[in-house]
């Protein structure tokens, strides 16, 4: 009867098992693990981008770019850590991504006018994991799942949209992932990087008045919500 017992209890738990592995494996986008939508819902990064787009000025545009991944030594880069804005408004812990937002609309085609746009790579596997892609960032972000009021796009048409749409606009709100300044000790110079970078935009396009994007995220980001508290 033991026996019998003990049979019954080790081929339930064998169903359950395979049952939650089925599970798992069918849900989408499952292998990405570092997003987490448990903790902050894609519906409270939506929120966050309305929130900016309304502080910001009539016909301008914002641009929110990852950072890089830095090389440590030999096949060993650092641990990344994603711009603090773009994670903020995105959920995107990607390099090689980009957010832009217009309260006015961006014109991507004849017919599509657009107020949110994320650029991100193709989908890939590689030997660091997967990266999320289009499909991915509709699934798990939750970008281009209401018709056009936002859309994603692969990296690659950044390129080719961006000098369209900052040649429609009169403002800029923009801030680069570099160090406000750069030392080098042999030659005793002192470069401020993040001023070169906005001197080469004001002369590519003088139709531009640049400001910082932390103009519109930073006060934002000092109250905290109940996902964050949670988290914290």
């Amino acid at each position: 009867m033991k026996q019998i017992i003990i049979s019954f209890i080790l081929l339930s738990l064998l169903k359950i098992t395979s049952a939650s592995s089925q599970t798992f494996i069918n849900l989408p986008f499952a292998h990405y693990g570092i997003y987490d939508t448990d903790g902050i819902k894609p519906q409270e990064y939506q929120q966050r981008r309305i929130a900016v787009i309304a502080m910001m000025d009539s016909g301008s545009v914002a641009i929110f770019h990852a950072n890089d991944i830095y090389n440590r030594n030999g096949d060993t880069d650092y641990k990344f850590r994603q711009n603090d804005n773009l994670l903020y408004l995105t959920g995107c812990n990607e390099t090689n991504s980009t957010l832009i937002l217009a309260p006015n609309g961006m014109q991507i085609d004849s017919i599509t006018i657009t107020k949110e746009i994320l650029f991100v790579s193709k989908y890939i596997k590689s030997w660091s994991g997967y990266n999320l892609g289009v499909e991915g960032a509709k699934q798990v972000l939750g970008f281009g799942v209401e018709g056009k009021k936002s859309i994603v796009l692969t990296t690659e048409k950044l390129k080719e949209l961006l000098p369209q749409i900052l040649k429609s606009k009169k403002g800029l709100y923009y801030t680069p992932s570099l160090p406000d300044s750069l030392f080098d000790q042999i030659s005793n110079m002192k470069f401020v990087a993040v001023r070169e970078v906005r001197k080469g935009l004001e002369e590519k396009y003088p139709n531009l008045t640049i400001k910082s994007s932390g103009l519109l995220v930073n006060d934002l980001r000092s109250v905290k919500s109940s996902a964050e508290l949670v988290l914290m």
